[in-house]
């Protein structure tokens, strides 16, 4: 490229050198030394253009009308053109280094949609972008346990850890880029071992609206403005597939969960098939679906727990106020915690063996107040749970709702149906103690239960579940005083009307005293024991 330059150098300098041996003066001469001079300088430098000024100077005396403002002029002639050429110069070598930027990142971003999941794109992202940080490196940080662990590096990093406190942690708290020209006027600079870089730029990753990695880049020369608007226009662009890839994965999920809970064929079935699903898709180690039953919560089902210890809490349940289960069934709100052996609320046999991360979220039940299933995941290892994981399994646990109470409704409804049979070939009081049974197993909460039936024109107890039937069979009610622990009028008794009751807002004990001795109510009935009582009449001919 610069051989043409020369040759209208040499060209102009020889025209000059002709006028002059035809006797021109030195104004026709002089014009054709200074392009000489400027194209010299402009194309080689300052140098090689005071060269070409000396030599113009040794020969413009030679001939007529020398004059010393020749000289001025081509001095100044070298000087002009060199300031243009370098930056001319500089410009090109700018235009190249942008050109070579936008064709690697246009390169990184043909390759975004390539990545099946959002681990995979994370850590391609390095080795995409090395050519970026050559003489530094480029990284992937993801936030963890008090600090940023390493996704993905290029080159090798000494360290797989870094605190917050640096330039990697402010981009991920603002949510912007950060741009240091110089590190060394950096404060907050956290320098890698066995590696010296100038300038840093750490470019957020966000997934639905939340920072989830940190993209980070440095070298040994500073990053040009086109380069940091580039790189932060690509930072964006990983942001979009990382939300499309979430999405995704959500809808997979899903739909499979959906599949699963139609092709159960009992609550436990459905329970583990999802339990097994959500673990394996969320990389978590184990999972439990609780369900509160009274002052109790008993395992549904579980996955992943091998533990001697945390079987037997699964198989004896969890008293009342015991574990983040409860937490959530009374609030009604998930938790979500890397924090688990600090919980002043969890599972000692799980404590005990510092499990970490956890999180227990409710699964609703479509037209109950309350939820009465608690679905409960976690690991060993702290884990930061990112808002994609929590609407994941929050839209999980509505399919996990649906799905189990239509099979508990067909549970129902298999078991009545069994009863009708049953009143077939049995007689009627053969099956209060089973049509008691069936009414705790599916009330939800109930913990015992007791059938009374009017013979003679008084209420004898005829079945119980939970309490001592020997003790209570000598026991016998008038129509008075079971309304009186009904509650309620004769005429809402002879509708069928259900009622509830609460200790909370009337003395059960006092009642149930009242209508039998107290000493049989409380040792054989379990009186001061009741919190809430459904009683509900069956009204037989009037």
């Amino acid at each position: 490229m610069a051989l043409p330059y020369t040759a209208i150098a040499l060209a102009s300098f020889l025209v000059g050198l002709l006028l002059g041996l035809l006797r021109y003066a030195n104004p026709y001469i002089l014009p054709w030394f200074m392009i000489a001079v400027a194209v010299v300088a402009s194309v080689h430098g300052l140098p090689w253009g005071l060269l070409v000024s000396a030599l113009a100077a040794a020969v413009l005396p030679l001939f007529p009308h020398f004059s010393g403002v020749a000289l001025a002029l081509l001095l100044l002639s070298a000087l002009l053109a060199h300031q243009v050429g370098e930056g001319l110069r500089r410009a090109h070598r700018r235009a190249q280094s942008l050109a070579r930027v936008e064709r690697l990142l246009a390169l990184a971003l043909e390759a975004l949609p390539q990545a099946e999941d959002r681990e995979s794109l994370l850590q391609s992202l390095p080795e995409r972008l090395a050519a970026l940080g050559v003489g530094g490196h480029v990284g992937v940080w993801a936030p963890g346990d008090e600090g940023f662990r390493l996704l993905a590096a290029k080159p090798f990093l000494g360290v797989d850890r870094i605190p917050g406190t640096g330039v990697v942690g402010r981009a991920f708290r603002e949510g912007r880029p950060v741009h240091i020209p110089d590190v060394r006027k950096e404060p907050s600079y956290i320098a890698p071992p066995g590696q010296e870089a100038l300038s840093e730029l750490a470019l957020p990753l966000l997934e639905r609206g939340e920072v989830v990695a940190v993209l980070n880049l440095e070298r040994q020369k500073p990053f040009l403005p086109e380069e940091v608007e580039g790189l932060s226009r690509f930072a964006q662009a990983v942001s979009l597939q990382l939300s499309r890839l979430a999405d995704l994965q959500e809808r997979r999920l899903l739909a499979e969960l959906s599949e699963r809970m139609a092709s159960a064929h009992t609550t436990e079935e459905a329970a583990e098939g999802a339990l097994a699903l959500l673990a394996a898709s969320l990389g978590l180690e184990f999972g439990t679906l609780w369900e509160a039953r009274g002052a109790r919560m008993q395992a549904l089902a579980y996955h992943g727990v091998r533990e001697a210890s945390l079987l037997r809490v699964l198989e004896e349940g969890l008293a009342f106020g015991v574990g983040p289960a409860w937490r959530v069934y009374e609030t009604g709100s998930p938790l979500f915690t890397a924090r688990y052996a600090e919980e002043s609320q969890g599972v000692p046999a799980l404590q005990a063996l510092d499990w970490r991360t956890l999180a227990a979220l409710p699964v609703p039940s479509p037209g109950a107040p309350r939820s009465r299933r608690v679905l409960v995941l976690g690991q060993r290892e702290a884990r930061t749970w990112r808002r994609a994981e929590v609407d994941l399994l929050l839209s999980a646990c509505r399919i996990l709702g649906l799905g189990l109470e239509r099979l508990t409704e067909k549970a129902r409804h298999q078991a009545v149906n069994r009863l009708f049979l049953d009143l077939l070939e049995k007689p009627l009081e053969a099956l209060y103690p089973e049509v008691l049974e069936v009414a705790v197993r599916h009330v939800p909460g109930a913990e015992a239960g007791s059938l009374l039936v009017l013979e003679g024109g008084v209420y004898r107890f005829r079945a119980a579940v939970g309490y001592d039937l020997e003790g209570l069979k000598g026991v016998t009610f008038g129509l008075e005083a079971q309304l009186l622990w009904y509650g309620r009028s004769r005429e809402e008794a002879l509708r069928g009307e259900p009622r509830i009751l609460s200790a909370t807002e009337r003395p059960i004990a006092e009642i149930s005293h009242r209508t039998a001795p107290p000493e049989v109510m409380d040792r054989a009935g379990r009186a001061t024991e009741i919190r809430a009582n459904l009683c509900l009449p069956i009204p037989h001919r009037g």
